[in-house]
């Protein structure tokens, strides 16, 4: 009688995963690309050994229609039309994908991934919150992949989707430098432990202020560095500030500002000092909030084109839905324009400070 052989089962991901005692997420790395994944080499070994004799079942992919987007935008007046840009970009592309968002804010005492939540997800978008490799990890081992928006992320495990906050400063110190300022003071906030969104932004702004100075040939300037803390109150920090660039023997001529709303106190308090704008100090910001079209003179300012971000997070979930094998997880920054408008002129020298 002649016996025929059975070819072993198949393995999932998950029973390599607990075959090697690691995680699902890693038993996709090293079966995408053993030469690259970013493990050990024992770790490798082991999972390319439990895999040698045995075919893998493919990963089922949901059906679900669902897109989440966990977010936490905090109460700032001033995110109130940033937080409302991103969603529309995001429920915008997910529209054109057939797809329904829905948003999650994360009230207090929620935990991150709520299991129910994800359970009915197809994909996650997770926006300006802080997350760790291994809640991450957790959520891909459910088979959902996940983008992270604006986030402070402690894991290369997926896509990442951000502000380009270098190339945002490179286009304000441009602008001025190009209508011929020279000595342009840089104006921030002192970010802290509980700062939104958790500090990265003010020194990768920071940075890049520094970096593009020396890149156009421009004054460089202790003095003209400005981080004020806004616990006394910002009015009365950004007076103190203003003051002390007026008592230089040269005074700026121009201020790039963190973001919209910093501008706007800038050039508030600028004016209540008897400073023309922008006759005597060009002011300009970066965000493109709303209000800064209503002041007078109207802010100039650099959008990160936050609608840009949201669909680009949704097109990352597609990829991910359609072919997960598609590339490695990438980091990704849109580009942002230049919104010219009164608040910047060219330096004048007929008139005296104020």
């Amino acid at each position: 009688m002649t016996s025929l052989s059975r070819r072993p089962a198949a393995l999932t991901q998950a029973e390599i995963a607990r075959l090697c005692a690691v995680s699902q997420a890693t038993v996709s790395l090293v079966l995408r690309d053993p030469e690259t994944a970013r493990v050990s080499a024992s770790t490798r070994d082991r999972i390319l050994q439990a895999v040698a004799d045995r075919p893998i079942r493919p990963v089922q992919r949901r059906r679900g229609r669902r897109i989440g987007l966990l977010a936490n935008f905090g109460t700032h007046p001033g995110i109130a039309g940033y937080a409302e840009r991103l969603v529309a970009g995001v429920q915008e592309r997910a529209a054109s994908y057939k797809r329904n968002v829905v948003v999650d804010s994360l009230a207090s005492g929620r935990p991150l991934f709520d299991h129910q939540f994800v359970a009915s997800c197809a994909g996650l978008v997770v926006c300006h919150l802080r997350i760790t490799e291994d809640q991450v990890a957790k959520v891909l081992d459910a088979g959902v992949p996940v983008v992270l928006l604006e986030c402070d992320a402690g894991t290369e495990r997926c896509d990442v989707v951000r502000v380009d906050n270098c190339g945002s400063v490179v286009l304000a110190v441009r602008h001025l430098a190009e209508q011929g300022h020279r000595r342009i003071a840089w104006y921030g906030q002192r970010p802290d432990g509980n700062s939104w969104p958790h500090g990265r932004a003010h020194f990768e702004r920071l940075a890049a202020f520094r970096t593009a100075c020396a890149a156009f040939g421009l004054d460089e300037d202790p003095d003209l560095i400005g981080i004020v803390d806004h616990e006394a109150g910002p009015s009365d920090a950004t007076r103190r500030l203003l003051e002390r660039w007026r008592s230089l023997p040269e005074p700026p001529t121009a201020v790039a500002c963190y973001n919209d709303l910093h501008a706007l106190t800038v050039q508030r308090e600028a004016q209540s000092l008897g400073w023309e704008v922008p006759a005597q100090l060009s002011i300009i910001g970066i965000d493109a909030i709303a209000p800064g079209a209503l002041s007078v003179p109207a802010l100039t300012t650099v959008d990160p084109c936050l609608e840009q971000l949201g669909r680009a997070a949704i097109d990352q979930v597609m990829l991910r839905l359609e072919n997960d094998e598609a590339a490695m997880p990438t980091i990704i920054h849109c580009h942002p324009r230049l919104v010219p408008r009164a608040s910047v002129a060219a330096p004048t020298v007929e008139k005296d400070m104020p």
